[in-house]
């Protein structure tokens, strides 16, 4: 008997210690806590002078949606793959199991060992093994996400802009107010285009 079969059947009946909730359960409690933050922030600091007029404005209600919408999707995908939000990683195809349905977290970067110093087997939810399939394939080179020309993202990779104009070709995002946090709102707050 191999080791893999080995510990296939030791741990085919192990259950863990204590399970955690849904993930949709998960979700709601986080978008519940993220509210509860987000209104002790509003009674603090008040709410803005201009916010009657924006509510009226359909633009403005849709774009709150798609974010509220896109923020509730983002948490739900992290808590389905479970992926530590504090280890950013390229995820090299081989480190892709589809039918064991787990991901292998082996570096970070140009660090030969992952942030705790040895490799992570991370399980895959059912619901994103069909994104992953199609990003695999989708991919050209040996990474699941590269960049547009095949190689690494780099560390620094700013997915934000990305998403930013992804939002702004589709015309559902037509710009964004630029306040400058140094000044504590006292300052001028210049109207961005989109990127």
């Amino acid at each position: 008997m191999t080791n893999d079969l080995l510990i296939r059947s030791f741990s085919a009946d192990l259950q863990p210690v204590r399970r955690l909730p849904s993930v949709d359960l998960r979700t709601v409690v986080w978008a519940a806590f993220a509210l509860l933050c987000v209104s002790i922030g509003t009674c603090a600091l008040g709410t803005r002078p201009d916010l009657a007029g924006k509510i009226r404005d359909p633009a403005f209600l849709c774009e709150g949606a798609l974010l509220l919408a896109l923020f509730a999707l983002s948490a739900r995908t992290a808590f389905q793959s479970s992926v530590p939000g504090a280890e950013p990683t390229p995820v090299a195809k081989t480190d892709v199991d589809l039918v064991e349905r787990t991901i292998t977290v082996r570096h970070s970067y140009a660090r030969d060992t992952t942030k705790g110093g040895h490799a992570d087997v991370i399980p895959v939810a059912p619901a994103l093994l069909p994104h992953l399939a199609a990003a695999i394939k989708a991919s050209p080179s040996d990474l699941v996400f590269p960049a547009s020309d095949g190689s690494m993202l780099s560390e620094d990779a700013n997915t934000e802009r990305v998403l930013r104009s992804a939002l702004a070709r589709l015309g559902l995002v037509t710009g964004y107010d630029h306040t400058c946090r140094a000044l504590q709102g006292e300052g001028h707050a210049p109207r961005r285009a989109a990127c």
